[in-house]
């Protein structure tokens, strides 16, 4: 962060000096002012902006030397002069700039062993501050930033425990930097030891293990000791298992007992510092050395088949390492090579496959370990079985296919499988069809056969294996593929009329065949046989299952047959069917003509058209306006219609249909027609475009005439009896109510009539500038003061409130509330305050000004509140002194008391102690119930120094919650002579067990502490038999008083039923 400013080389003097353009630093005015400064270089200096352009210090020359007379020497000097009082005034300007700008060390507060705070005071600068703190860590002067902001703390974390750091703090503006403060060094709390790395191996034999572990961080406190744990070699990861087998400084530990070859143990480690013991590390398993595994047993059969042996075998002693790989070995008698490996992994179970039917093979297995291979096992052999013999060779067809069979031959099996074929099995398949499963056609010695009952056009397969006795029936030879010729389809279904037939035309349909004949119908042949002819005709040859037979007569009689065609050649014609063509619609309706009747009224005739055999049923009539869409908007049995609803003066075009049992006819020709002028259309647009406290303004837009120009407007107002007739498209009412609604409509008139009123607007006048509102104070705390104040109508609210003295009114409230809380004030301070309203209309200006005082703070509550020295019957309250030396603690003052309340077993706080809290730190407790549960808290009370005879209490404590010792039973023969005592007796006693219970040469009582040993209570007798405590009486009388009510119900209940 350079203070100086980059200076350009058209501003740079001939002189050296530095400056910036519209800037000057603090160390140029140094070095102007005395030229032998050194600059510190590691200090930031706040920049000043120059009024003026850059000035520099200029050389002063001599007349001689530059050559003038005395008017140039004299403008030079004049020249300097200016110049060095410009620069004296700047450099007074840094200077107050810079006494503002300077920061006082950082306050480092709340040290902890990897956070702490840091705090600074504010600058005092009328313009907005930005603060920057930097940390350097140990003795560096690398310092680097950590916070950049207008906040006087900021929380620091990630430090090292036990560390060194070192924070300073510097100011800045918008032009402005300042100075760094001084340093402030502190070092953080030291910690408890990292936890260590996990335990590595140094050096390991069969019976002791040596164990290293690296150095771990301090963390500011040194290292004091190591403990090393194991786990006896138990194997299991409960913590509870671990004990401890070395403590010290040393970083290494050789386990000196006799351990077991091969066996796993597990260590941890943890580190020991001043502060306290590490959390252990992660758990490191070691082993120690083993031997070499026994021989295995010999490997026993599992399965085997013609080509294949499956062996397994059990697992050996591993003599303290674990087996990790079995080495299987396997001799094939015929090659002569030996035994040769087979297998090498962890299982226990192989399978040898790709052997030879009907052959001997012999097997041997060894374990490996991380000691090394154990000896083979001994020798086994297993004989593989016979397999079946192999897939005939060369099966093919013999001559060529039939549409409906074909047939089949091979050739004997290449491989025998160690036995004779005794007989073949043949399977086909109909590859064409969804069911592709094979289905036997054929068995027997001959090695020929013949396939029938197929069907024609279709894909086969055919499959053939050979069988023995030995091995039985072998593998599938490669199945044969076989195409059968098409022969021609079938006649198709009967065909039939399909939707209902037309005048002139007829849609004929028909199914396929249901024998294709093997092959794909490619074209089907339709024919008519027409009225009166003695021949079919065609009328359709293509793929399609339907056709539309067009170009016949309406009403007359058709019969229609069908075949389908192959690859193969043409089938069979089907069933005829007979079809009657239909009526045809009529035409379309003449002579239309089109009459106006009033503005919105034409009335449209016509007459029949020709009906083409059916009578017309009903017309359809349908209108269309310029370029818009047809709409039907008659439909009837007459042959004339109204037409209402119409605009006026506007031209309309209409079309007449005709519609019979046969169907709608073609439309007519267009006819138009233009109804009769009408009264204005209702105005539209109608808006506010002002409003005052008394006036309202509207406009609207020209509607349309209907035929006739408007001649003048009709304006209504509800809510005063004001109307007006305009001829432009604006009126202005006036003498109005402010803050009023009204409504105003508007109608058109022209030489027709007067048209529809527009729709209504509402519209409502403004609010006249209110009254100064009257404020109150509603609430008085020590650091808030709650204001309300009266609404004489709908307005916001602004509340401003200045500290009492010169200090100018804020504001602290800006909304439409009665009410508003100033907080964060200052107790016993006397504030000012005003209120003003404002509306649409303007301001009401300020009320007058109130002066109100908020009351004294409360003292803070009793710190570190405790309950120590628990007894059977007595405690020990102890808290913090309120006032230490003489001087009363942060928030009391000298007169300040203590209030202790107590509550027992879940009742209500009772007050048990009022006084002196200041000069004492202690209260003791007594004639408490035993083994009873009690909370105890407590309150600071003193004398307000404000409001005479006032009283402040601090907020309470936190509870602190006990519970008092139990007395312990005694045996019953003490008990009851201790009953048989007289009471004289009893209170002689009493001293001594009492001076009995506390030990000798002890003055004190030891408090009693969770997870340490209550203290012996004191034996006490059992109370006599004939003592009623309270509770029993009062359960007594409960009893009692029930037994009572039981009798006054059973008595009155016989009194009503026996009356009943």
């Amino acid at each position: 962060r350079d203070s100086v400013s980059k200076r350009t080389s058209d501003d740079a003097p001939r002189s050296g000096t530095r400056f910036s353009r519209g800037r000057i630093s603090l160390s140029d005015l140094k070095n102007s002012s005395a030229p032998g400064n050194r600059k510190d270089s590691g200090k930031r200096t706040p920049s000043v902006t120059s009024p003026t352009s850059p000035v520099g210090t200029a050389e002063v020359k001599s007349a001689s030397a530059e050559g003038g007379g005395s008017t140039e020497a004299w403008a030079t000097s004049r020249q300097l002069s200016v110049e060095e009082k410009r620069a004296q005034e700047i450099a007074e300007a840094v200077k107050q700039k810079k006494a503002a700008f300077s920061m006082s060390p950082p306050k480092v507060q709340d040290i902890e062993s990897r956070q702490l705070r840091v705090a600074w005071d504010a600058c005092r600068l009328d313009e907005p501050v930005k603060y920057h703190l930097e940390m350097a860590a140990g003795s560096s002067e690398d310092f680097k930033e950590l916070y950049s902001g207008d906040d006087l703390q900021f929380i620091v974390t990630g430090l090292t425990p036990g560390s060194p750091y070192s924070f300073r703090l510097y100011s800045s503006t918008t032009s402005l930097t300042g100075d760094s403060s001084r340093v402030a060094m502190i070092d953080t709390k030291p910690d408890i030891a990292e936890i260590p790395g996990a335990p590595r191996l140094a050096q390991r034999n069969r019976n002791n293990l040596s164990m290293k572990w690296p150095a771990t961080a301090d963390n500011g406190s040194p290292i004091t000791a190591y403990t090393l744990q194991w786990d006896q070699g138990l194997g299991s990861s409960d913590a509870d298992n671990f004990v401890d087998i070395y403590t010290g400084k040393e970083r290494q530990f050789k386990v000196s007992e006799k351990l077991q070859p091969g066996q796993a143990y597990s260590f941890r480690l943890c580190a020991e510092n001043g502060i306290g013991k590490s959390g252990w590390s992660p758990v490191s398993t070691q082993y120690t050395a083993a031997g070499v595994p026994n021989q295995p047993n010999v490997p026993r059969l599992v399965r085997r088949t013609a080509y294949c042996i499956a062996v397994a075998w059990e697992e050996p002693e591993s003599n303290g390492a674990c087996v990790t790989e079995y080495k299987l070995e396997m001799d094939d008698l015929k090659s002569g090579y030996g035994f040769r490996s087979a297998y090498s992994g962890e299982m226990r179970e192989y399978s040898c496959d790709k052997l030879v039917p009907a052959e001997t093979y012999k097997f041997r297995v060894s374990a490996v370990n991380s000691q090394g291979c154990s000896r083979p096992s001994e020798v086994a052999s297993y004989l593989t079985l016979a397999a079946p013999p192999g897939p005939p060779v060369n099966v093919r067809q013999q001559g060529r296919p039939q549409p409906f069979s074909f047939a089949a031959e091979w050739d004997i099996p290449a491989v025998s499988g160690g036995g004779d074929v005794t007989e073949y099995v043949a399977e086909i398949a109909d590859r064409s069809g969804a069911d592709s499963s094979y289905a036997e056609v054929y068995c027997g010695a001959d090695r020929r056969c013949d396939v029938s009952s197929l069907m024609p056009g279709q894909n086969y397969s055919l499959r053939v294996a050979a069988c023995s006795e030995e091995g039985g029936r072998g593998e599938w030879a490669q199945a044969m593929s076989v195409k059968l010729p098409a022969t021609v389809p079938g006649s198709p279904a009967a065909p039939y009329v399909s939707g209902r037939p037309k005048s002139s035309s007829v849609v004929i349909a028909w199914g396929p065949p249901e024998f294709n004949g093997g092959a794909e119908v490619t074209s089907y042949h339709l024919e008519v046989l027409r009225d009166g002819a003695s021949d079919f005709t065609p009328v359709y040859e293509g793929p399609r299952t339907s056709h539309n037979v067009a170009t016949l007569q309406p009403g007359m009689t058709y019969k229609f047959r069908v075949k389908a065609s192959n690859l193969a050649g043409k089938g069979m014609y089907s069933t005829a069917c007979t079809a009657n063509t239909g009526a045809a619609p009529p035409g379309s309706p003449s002579d239309v003509s089109v009459e106006a009747v009033s503005a919105s009224v034409l009335q449209v005739s016509w007459m029949e058209p020709a009906t083409h055999g059916t009578p017309v049923r009903e017309y359809f009539v349908e209108l269309q306006q310029q370029d818009e869409e047809f709409t039907q908007v008659y439909r009837g049995k007459d042959m004339s219609c109204d037409l209402g609803f119409l605009k006026p003066a506007t031209t309309y075009s209409f079309r007449v249909s005709a519609l019979s049992d046969s169907g709608q006819g073609p439309w007519s020709m267009l006819t138009s027609g233009t109804t009769l002028p009408g009264p204005p259309a209702v105005v539209t647009g109608v808006s506010l475009v002002s409003a005052s406290s008394d006036e309202l303004t509207v406009s609207w837009r020209v509607p349309s005439g209907n035929g006739q120009p408007v001649t003048h407007y009709f304006l209504e107002i509800v809510g005063t009896p004001q109307t007006l007739t305009e001829s432009s498209t604006r009126a202005t009412f006036s003498n109005l109510k402010s803050s009023t609604p009204y409504r105003v409509r508007v109608q058109a008139v022209n030489r027709v009539g007067s048209g529809p009123f527009s729709s209504v607007l509402t519209a409502m006048t403004r609010s006249s500038r209110p009254m100064p509102p009257s404020i109150e104070l509603a609430g008085r705390y020590h650091n808030a003061l709650k204001f309300r104040w009266t609404a004489r109508q709908v307005c916001d609210y602004q509340l401003q409130v200045a500290a009492d003295g010169v200090s100018p009114f804020e504001t602290v409230y800006s909304g439409s509330a009665l009410t508003h809380k100033v907080t964060s004030l200052q107790p016993a301070s006397t504030y000012r305050v005003r209120v003003c309203a404002e509306n649409e209309a303007g301001s009401s200006g300020f009320c007058e000004v109130q002066k109100h005082l908020t009351t004294e703070a409360p003292p803070p509550p009793p710190k570190d509140v405790r309950v120590e020295s628990i007894q059977i019957d007595s405690a020990l309250v102890q808290w913090q002194p309120l006032i230490t030396n003489g001087r009363p603690a942060a928030g009391y003052s000298q007169a300040c008391q203590l209030e202790i309340q107590l509550m027992e077993d879940g009742g209500e706080y009772r007050t048990i102690y009022t006084g002196d809290g200041g000069h004492t730190s202690s209260h003791s407790l007594s004639s408490l119930r035993p083994g009873i549960k009690h909370s105890v808290r407590a309150r600071v009370k003193e004398v307000s120094a404000v409001a005479d005879g006032a009283i402040l209490y601090s907020a309470f404590s936190r509870a602190v919650t006990f519970t008092m010792l139990s007395p312990a039973p005694v045996d019953n023969e003490s008990g009851r002579a201790e009953q048989r005592k007289s009471p004289k007796a009893k209170a002689q006693a009493s001293p001594q067990a009492t001076s009995a219970a506390t030990a000798p040469g002890s003055g004190k009582t030891k408090p009693y502490s969770r997870g340490k040993r209550p203290p012996k209570a004191i034996p006490v007798s059992k109370p006599a038999a004939n003592t009623v405590s309270s509770d029993q009486r009062q359960a007594i009388f409960i009893l009692v008083l029930f037994g009572v009510v039981t009798v006054i119900v059973a008595v009155a209940a016989a009194i009503y039923f026996s009356s009943q």
